[in-house]
């Protein structure tokens, strides 16, 4: 490289649909936000900064009840939509791992109901 030439920083140009994709896949998947950055081969505080500008809060969707400002922001009845589908998910997968978890205590010949209410 030249003395007088100074190295380029090369910026990827997102469309508003990709952005839009990341961000739902977001609230959908299980992953982090970290794994999912890695996934789409973006930076977490880009992937903040969309969240900020398109759904208008920088806290991760999946936290229920909290913005950025510390009021909740007024959501869209396709984002409310979006976040039931994703409790629903999210309850079923709890329920699936404590009825693996009840059947391990009987297997181990502990009874899973002594210690629940």
């Amino acid at each position: 490289m030249n003395q007088g030439q100074t190295m380029k920083r090369k910026h990827r140009r997102h469309s508003e649909e990709f952005k839009r994709e990341v961000l739902q896949y977001s609230t959908e998947s299980s992953k982090s936000i970290t794994q999912i950055c890695k996934e789409f081969d973006i930076s977490p505080a880009l992937f903040y900064s969309w969240k900020k500008k398109l759904w208008g809060c920088a806290t991760d969707a999946r936290a229920v009840g909290e913005s950025g400002s510390g009021a909740a922001p007024e959501a869209s009845s396709a984002e409310l939509a979006d976040e039931v589908r994703r409790l629903r998910k999210e309850l079923a997968k709890s329920q699936r791992r404590e009825e693996i978890l009840k059947k391990a205590a009987l297997i181990l010949g502990n009874d899973p109901h002594d210690d629940m209410s």
